[in-house]
């Protein structure tokens, strides 16, 4: 292994000799994103005379050691040879302090998501930590104690290497867990109880791997036994438990329980009923509830009912085809004549980290990889508030991602107004079709059924799309025109045609006044002039072609999408839009928009928030310096409580910032940190 990064040698050596024995083996978690699955992972870093090696070392597997090794300038490259295919990995050392690298593995066209860290809450999540015991578990202790049929199958020389016909009491377990749960999880209940047991009946033995060594220095097979029947006591315990707590809870927590509580009773149904009550969260639907609804309806033998709940879980975002094909509990619904369009759906609902961003890395972008970490410390630190994500872009790759606090991978975040931006391309690809003429056609010409019913004034006539596109209709923004006022109102329930009986304030064109309530108009344009709902229209035209499939929208109460600021989209997804944009308006050499639309979309138009900021179509123009005093414009769609989609084309970077802060109803101080943070890293 070359050496060139002095920094990383000494983070080495220091893990080496800080906490363990001179020579031991650094052992690191992290986790492999290979196919719509994420796997816990486990890594050792040994020093073996005076060099580096790199093992993947996975419970129950024979370890297998990484082979052309390079650390480089803040990276590691390797080869790895996984499940027969040869990987060319590139990771980046994501930390000054700590042995912390994330990257992707390439095997022809297949790419795979590598992270390898110090163990963290996440890898404690992975591997179930966090997991209530469940009928599950006892499934799972069922099923290990068969595999070593009374000890004529036990293994009394473990090794922590599952193979062969025999099994040690980690590796019954181990084996069990593949055959339930399809997967293995070290740290999920049915293991702790195990160990716990051991604990118990060993009080005075400090082993180092419980497991292993209580197995291998029993004199019995009664020992093993023994472990089992007090493992299997200690679940029945905590389930008994958590029946108890279910009444301490409220709202999706106390449905969550309750439904496990059904589910570990056999009560398939009610399991069922308690798992889509508890998917509901905060107004958002988790797929994972829906998906066990599915399971339960599937035991119970309520097929029309498990087709539904495997709808909602679609709808939610369930994508991994593999699971519900290996799912045995599922065999009732794969010979109905359902099943397959069913799988259809889940192929175009799976979420895109895998395939549908190109990635990159900081420092073939030319992007000093410090300053990123430091911006990613000034988050993690809480000096940037409630940050949910951080994603950039450089000459379309994606080149660093991050999430904090609540954000995930496939979280669909609220927009807020950054939904405007999206509204306007919308209206240009609309123009593009024919469907409207021009941004300078006049707004009532797309409703010639409207009759007003009051405040009608002459001079709406002469409003026009562009003045929508601007903010400068001229129809009232405070009071009739507030969007709490517009959202909350009940005597119209078409908001368009309630913003069109607004009052208007001010001459069309005249004065820039910030109104999501008028802009709203937009979408019933759209509609009107194509034939379509605005979701259809959308759908066909923007997000199948931007290869968009995690959103979902607010809609007013005429069951049109309120596109001033309904959208929810995937970090990934909102950075799509602001590529789409540096692209001249395409994406995968298909194109959405027109070059023509985006050059006006980009140009300065008015200016918003008490004329403080330039506006072009629905997005902000704001001027941008580099270090060296180079004026950089960026384009900007902005959402309140730190929303940004942030474009500069000049330099083919697209950034992404997700934030929690619509309390404080401001963008937060996320420009200020993008100007004197993310620009000075870029070398220009």
């Amino acid at each position: 292994m070359a050496i060139k990064n002095y920094l990383l040698l000494a983070i080495l050596i220091f893990h080496i000799t800080t906490g363990w024995s001179q020579g031991r083996d650094i052992l690191l978690f992290g986790k492999v994103i290979s196919k719509g699955k994420t796997e816990q992972s486990r890594f050792e870093v040994q020093e073996i005379n005076k060099s580096w090696n790199i093992v993947y070392a996975p419970y129950g597997q024979v370890p297998v050691a990484f082979t052309d090794v390079l650390i480089g300038d803040s990276s590691l490259v390797f080869k790895w040879n996984r499940k027969g295919a040869t990987y060319n990995c590139a990771l980046q050392l994501m930390s000054d302090s700590i042995l912390h690298f994330a990257g992707t593995g390439v095997y022809k066209t297949d790419t795979i998501y590598i992270t390898i860290r110090p163990s963290n809450a996440e890898d404690a999540q992975l591997q179930g930590n966090f997991l209530a015991a469940s009928e599950l578990d006892l499934q799972i202790l069922d099923t290990a104690v068969k595999l070593l049929q009374g000890g004529k199958n036990w293994n009394r020389k473990d090794t922590r290497i599952c193979e062969g016909g025999k099994f040690s009491l980690f590796c019954a377990l181990y084996q069990a867990s593949l055959m339930i749960k399809g997967d293995y999880q070290h740290l999920r209940p049915v293991m702790r109880m195990v160990r716990n047991s051991i604990a118990l009946l060993k009080p005075e033995k400090q082993y180092e791997h419980i497991l292993k060594d209580y197995n291998n220095e029993a004199s019995s097979f009664e020992a093993i036994n023994l472990v089992f029947r007090n493992a299997r006591q200690l679940i029945e315990e905590e389930i008994n438990q958590i029946q108890q707590d279910a009444d301490k809870f409220s709202g999706w927590k106390k449905n969550y329980i309750l439904a496990l509580n059904a589910r570990t009773a056999g009560r398939w149904e009610s399991a069922a009923t308690y798992f889509v009550k508890a998917a509901e969260r905060k107004g958002k639907q988790n797929f994972e509830q829906f998906w066990d609804a599915t399971i339960m309806n599937s035991r119970a033998s309520k097929i029309d009912e498990a087709f539904r709940t495997l709808d909602m879980s679609i709808a939610a975002g369930m994508f991994d085809i593999s699971r519900a094909k290996s799912q045995k509990r599922l065999a009732p619904l794969r010979n109905d004549p359902r099943w397959r369009p069913a799988l259809e759906r889940m192929s175009k609902a799976r979420p895109l980290e895998y395939f549908y961003w190109p990635t990159g890395t900081l420092v073939t972008a030319k992007v000093n990889p410090k300053s990123i970490i430091d911006l990613t410390a000034k988050i993690e630190s809480g000096l940037m508030e409630n940050i949910h994500s951080f994603l950039l872009a450089k000459d379309g790759k994606l080149v660093y991602e991050r999430y904090f606090n609540e954000g995930n991978l496939l979280d669909h975040h609220e927009m807020r107004s950054a939904h405007k931006s999206i509204t306007a391309l919308l209206v240009g690809i609309a123009i593009d079709k024919g469907y409207i003429k021009n941004v300078h056609d006049p707004v009532l010409n797309y409703f010639p059924s409207y009759r007003p019913s009051k405040n009608w004034d002459e001079r709406k006539k002469k409003i026009t799309v562009y003045h929508l596109l601007t903010m400068t209709s001229g129809l009232i923004s405070s009071g009739y025109g507030d969007e709490g006022t517009l959202q909350n109102q009940t005597e119209n329930k078409d908001w368009v045609t309630y913003m069109l009986d607004a009052p208007l304030t001010y001459d069309p064109g005249i004065k820039c006044e910030y109104s999501s309530a008028a802009m709203h108009i937009l979408n019933g344009i759209i509609e009107n002039a194509s034939g379509m709902m605005l979701d259809e229209f959308s759908e066909k035209y923007l997000f199948t072609p931007l290869e968009i499939y995690h959103k979902s929208f607010k809609y007013d109460p005429s069951g049109r999408i309120y596109g001033a600021g309904g959208a929810e989209m995937t970090s990934r997804d909102m950075l799509k839009i602001g590529q789409l944009v540096i692209n001249d308006g395409k994406w995968n050499n298909t194109q959405i928009v027109s070059p023509q639309f985006l050059t006006q979309l980009q140009t300065k138009h008015s200016k918003v928030y008490s004329e403080t900021v330039d506006y072009g179509y629905l997005w902000h123009i704001k001027e941008l310096r580099t270090l060296s005093g180079k004026k950089i414009i960026s384009l900007g769609a902005w959402g309140n409580g730190g929303q940004f989609i942030l474009a500069i084309p000049q330099l083919k970077i697209v950034g992404v910032f997700t934030a929690g802060n619509y309390e404080r109803g401001d963008m937060g101080n996320t420009l200020d940190y993008f100007q004197e943070v993310i620009l000075p890293s870029i070398d220009l």
